[in-house]
């Protein structure tokens, strides 16, 4: 199964809003990153206070380091991200889906870019500029309108639940402030609603709200975006599970950097 297959499978059986707990998990290698750190994280928090897997946590962490990047790991010490709004849509974004793919491909190959696990900036950056070959697909597609109106409400809900979450998707409403047409052009929404929902199914997960607030035609909606934009869901996937397993485990991997959200 190709990274994009799993991450359409994960949001469209449901498995997006399930407890990846040892129990419902494997011991191993885990050839997709995205559930690979998933399942390093659900046992990261099941060692937290046992003295005899210190060895362990060490091996988890570097896992985690490893597959998700550096930003993943001061999520997990935080609550926080380096650079939270690299590789999201914004006003750069917008201008840059007007140039053709070949010109943006050239000025990318310049920046030489290195990613070093789903969260690095890099990694994102790449997941953005790949969702412009879908943009016209999603602008049209019924689930956009159908997510309009629930991302306000999920994000009601998620800063119920995690400010800090919240704080991220707000950061990226932010990033939009100043851009034109985004009722002509609503795939800019892309960001905050992509963060929104999967911070609404690790949110249920985690058993800290229940399945209502994602109803059946939102998960529809969800189940195509994760379609169109696989890479783009599996990192808001990750973001938003690091996110909350901070604040319910907030010293699961010891003191570290204290870096703020609005840190370049």
């Amino acid at each position: 199964m190709t990274h994009a297959q799993m991450v359409r499978w994960l949001v469209g059986s449901g498995l997006a809003t399930r407890g990846f707990t040892p129990e419902f998990t494997y011991s191993g290698t885990y050839p997709n990153p995205l559930v690979g750190c998933l399942v390093r994280l659900a046992d990261l928090t099941e060692t937290e206070f046992a003295e005899e897997y210190e060895g362990e946590r060490g091996e988890i962490v570097a896992y985690l380091r490893a597959n998700g990047g550096d930003e993943m790991i001061n999520l997990l010490r935080t609550g926080r991200m380096m650079r939270p709004v690299d590789g999201v849509m914004d006003e750069t974004a917008a201008k840059l889906a007007e140039m053709p793919r070949g010109a943006v491909d050239e000025m990318l190959s310049t920046l030489n870019l290195v990613p070093v696990g789903l969260l690095h900036p890099d990694s994102r950056l790449e997941a953005v500029v790949g969702a412009f070959d879908h943009r016209t697909d999603w602008n049209d597609d019924p689930a956009v309108a159908a997510l309009l109106g629930a991302t306000r409400s999920l994000l009601r809900e998620v800063r119920r639940a995690c400010p800090d979450l919240a704080d991220l998707i707000d950061l990226r409403n932010e990033a939009l402030d100043g851009v034109s047409g985004l009722d002509n052009r609503r795939w800019l929404l892309l960001s905050v609603q992509s963060l929104s929902l999967a911070a609404a199914a690790r949110l249920i997960a985690w058993g800290l709200r229940s399945e209502a607030i994602l109803p059946e035609r939102v998960r529809e909606a969800w189940s195509r975006m994760a379609e169109l934009f696989p890479d783009v869901v599996a990192a808001d996937l990750l973001i938003a599970d690091a996110a909350i397993a901070h604040q319910q485990h907030p010293r699961m991997i010891g003191a570290g950097p204290t870096t703020g959200a609005h840190d370049d």
